[in-house]
């Protein structure tokens, strides 16, 4: 009898340090998002967006402590045991992080992905009686995009964190296509987001990204082609933008981070080739996690000649996204090559709706690469001959 009440005494003593310790975990765990919010308090050229203070001479991110890592806005290290993979693509990109970017911030040319408020969030468009995910045309959008059911935020369920790895693609005009006096602007983002929705312009449907990071190109074909190629990123709002300028054929890797309690979140761009990398804080102070998408598009709301001034599609022949990673507050991962019907598989289509211009390939296929790649390729008039209104 006495040994069972020795037995049970330590019992509950272990139970109470194992809940000691797990109450700690986690206040260690809510401690370091509020960090990462407070320690992006170095204004930019753009009221409202701000980055971190520059790390010092000599700092390692691969053997800092996670305060440090938040301090200077670098991702979150994943855990080594627990997910190996993420761990070493964080601990690559970390490596190539030696120049911080500081140069002034510039709207995008195309004048940016606009987030309305009357749109459909993705949870509520319908669903067909199909198995796999939902396909679903847009004007502006190819990807895939993974959705719940929120209504609110949720520390625990909602999608808190989303990253890629991509080699900028090579971009150009449709083949058969010349460029002549009068001018023209093609342009092509590739990015990952979180809270995206959907609305309806012209009877077709336009996705508008939440808070977003990745590349932009934009090319003018006139007498002269001109073509430029930069980190961007933005947060539902009117304005995009355009960060440090990075070349074809570089390995490029985004991080979003939701700092909710904050009401933002914290955007990490890095060119790996080029070594080059910097992080931004952006207002979301409406989100709810409630879907993560990896999309190539080309932006709305500016002055181009389609639909709500959608510009021309360039063409990229065909875009690599790798290692594609969401997880929500549960640390639980979700990829983009899920099968589920709450997935969405956007097709992108020409201004008039008749034809696709960039589709996702290789999606859900099996093994490592099905579930984290996806392939994009340039469809019909966007690769060839050229798309008119």
């Amino acid at each position: 009898m006495q040994t069972q009440s020795k037995l049970a005494k330590l019992a509950v003593i272990a139970g109470c340090l194992l809940l000691g310790f797990t109450t700690l975990a986690r206040a260690q765990s809510n401690a370091l998002p509020t960090l990462y919010a407070s320690a992006a308090n170095v204004p930019t050229n753009i009221p409202g967006i701000r980055t971190y203070a520059e790390p010092p001479k000599g700092f390692n991110p691969v053997t800092a402590s996670d305060v440090d890592l938040a301090t200077y806005g670098f991702p979150p290290r994943p855990d080594k045991q627990a997910d190996p993979d993420s761990y070493a693509q964080w601990e690559r990109a970390m490596r190539a992080a030696k120049v911080r970017w500081n140069g002034e911030l510039k709207p995008l040319q195309g004048g940016g992905n606009r987030m309305t408020t009357n749109g459909s969030r993705l949870a509520e468009v319908v669903h067909p009686a199909i198995s796999g995910p939902t396909p679903l045309s847009t004007l502006n959008a190819s990807g895939i995009v993974l959705t719940n059911k929120l209504e609110v935020w949720s520390n625990m369920y909602s999608f808190n964190s989303i990253r890629m790895l991509l080699t900028v693609p090579t971009t150009g005009i449709p083949f058969g296509v010349s460029c002549g006096a009068g001018g023209q602007i093609y342009e092509e983002l590739s990015y990952v987001g979180i809270d995206g929705y959907i609305n309806v312009v012209d009877g077709q449907n336009v996705f508008n990204p939440g808070v977003w990071g990745g590349t932009d190109t934009t090319l003018g074909c006139g007498e002269h082609i001109n073509v430029g190629y930069f980190a961007a990123f933005g947060a539902g709002g009117a304005d995009t933008y355009a960060a440090f300028e990075i070349l074809e054929g570089d390995v490029f890797t985004v991080q979003i981070n939701v700092l909710e309690a904050s009401h933002t979140s914290s955007v990490f761009l890095e060119d790996e080739t080029l070594q080059t990398y910097n992080s931004y804080s952006v207002s979301t102070p409406d989100i709810l996690g409630d879907d993560a998408e990896w999309i190539v598009g080309r932006p709305i709301g500016g002055q181009g000649p389609g639909p709500d001034g959608v510009f021309a599609l360039a063409n990229t022949i065909a875009i690599n996204f790798n290692d594609g990673v969401a997880t929500n507050g549960d640390s639980k991962t979700y990829y983009p090559g899920s099968q589920a019907t709450s997935t969405y598989n956007f097709t992108m289509t020409d201004d008039a709706g008749d034809q696709p211009t960039e589709i996702v390939y290789a999606q859900g296929s099996a093994g490592r690469e099905g579930l984290l790649s996806l392939l994009f390729t340039t469809e019909a008039c966007a690769y060839s001959g050229g798309c008119t209104p």
